[in-house]
């Protein structure tokens, strides 16, 4: 896996027409693009433990070309790490298109296209990082157990004995007909 490379956000409709560096998608691009996929997808396996499968692409050469479905692939990647990191939408993270079709006429991703991709690539980074401090891990809680076997997990090995009163969720059996308080058992401080 290579290291993870400072993406290109900043392409620009001059850029297109000035026909510079940025203008085109080069195979340095599709290698940065490929190789910060999967510096996340590592970064979400390590934080939160969710296996996300991406698709193992080709490194491009001069002479190859990549196909409408390796793009679609890519892209696909990138838009299934979002899913995975759960960040909204309001922090900047959009929703990829990666329906694109072969042959003339098609629709054909564009510069701004390319910058989105960069850019949720470069914002999961940053803000999943962040968000999983906030994580919530519950653990596997089995029904018909005895409240002490549902709770063992429950019980951050972090917190000190003498921290005084925290809120602990407890897992209890809602069972309709029962009594409010066995119902919001969990609602209980230790």
């Amino acid at each position: 896996m290579s290291r993870w490379v400072t993406p290109i956000t900043d392409r620009t409709l001059a850029d297109i027409q000035n026909r510079t560096v940025k203008a085109f998608l080069n195979v340095s691009d599709w290698v940065r693009i490929h190789g910060n996929t999967q510096q996340v997808q590592a970064l979400i396996r390590i934080l939160s433990g969710f296996e996300v499968s991406i698709t193992s692409l080709s490194t491009p050469t001069v002479t190859h070309f990549p196909t409408a479905g390796e793009i679609n692939s890519m892209i696909a990647d990138i838009d299934r790490l979002r899913e995975a990191a759960c960040l909204p939408p309001a922090l900047g993270v959009v929703t990829l298109k990666h329906d694109y079709q072969p042959g003339l006429g098609a629709a054909a991703p564009d510069y701004e296209d390319v910058n989105a991709w960069e850019q949720d690539l470069l914002l999961i980074r940053a803000l999943f990082a962040r968000a999983a401090e906030s994580l919530i891990y519950c653990g596997a809680a089995g029904a018909g157990q005895p409240r002490f076997w549902q709770n063992r997990w429950r019980r951050p090995a972090y917190i000190e004995p003498d921290a005084g009163a925290i809120r602990t969720p407890r897992t209890g059996s809602a069972v309709s007909g029962s009594g409010l308080t066995r119902q919001n058992g969990w609602r209980k401080y230790a």
